[in-house]
């Protein structure tokens, strides 16, 4: 039956517990790989995390350094001295460069024009309306939570700069991200 003696099964033993020795060294050894590369996952992770956002920052900062076109620019000075009459021609020429998303989700307006809308259910199983058919989501615009106090239609007409102190805190926050404001 067993062909060895019991001195070849204890060099046998002996050499099984040497290799279960070095198992559970590699075993550990790889796990503090494994530990430090979950680490570093989580960290590298972080720091894409965080140029993503300096990222969107900096194509914010674009879009609010960029000039209105002049036609829209001329209405709504028009507009804010009071020709209303023509709030609905910059309504039509307004590219809604800045938007307000109010809190219930489901409604969006323009701070240059006061252009207003609601979302459409994409799909009836949905219990927050995603589709928007003119202030949609593009890189040409910024949307962004309205403020505490939130701007109605017709607050629209203060002086632009005003409204936009806004989107520009959430451009400095996100590209200085230490400083206190």
């Amino acid at each position: 039956m067993l062909n060895k003696t019991t001195g070849e099964f204890q060099a046998m033993l002996d050499g099984l517990k040497q290799e279960l020795v070095i198992g559970e060294v590699t075993l550990s050894i790889a796990r503090k790989i494994v530990i430090a590369a979950v680490e570093e996952e989580k960290r590298v992770e972080g720091e894409i995390a965080e140029v993503s956002q300096k990222i969107e920052a900096v194509r914010m900062a674009m879009l609010l350094t960029k000039p209105l076109p002049k036609e829209v620019e001329s209405i709504r000075t028009s507009t804010m001295t009071g020709d209303r009459k023509q709030g609905q021609m910059l309504k039509e020429v307004c590219q809604h460069p800045f938007v307000f998303r109010k809190r219930n989700q489901w409604q969006r307006y323009c701070v240059v024009c006061g252009f207003e809308e609601k979302a459409s259910y994409r799909d009836p199983t949905f219990t927050i309306p995603t589709d928007f058919k003119i202030l949609k989501d593009t890189d040409e615009r910024i949307i962004q939570l309205e403020p505490p106090q939130p701007w109605n239609t017709d607050s629209i007409w203060v002086p632009l700069g005003a409204v936009l102190h806004h989107f520009e805190k959430r451009v400095e926050e996100a590209l200085d991200p230490k400083r206190d404001y």
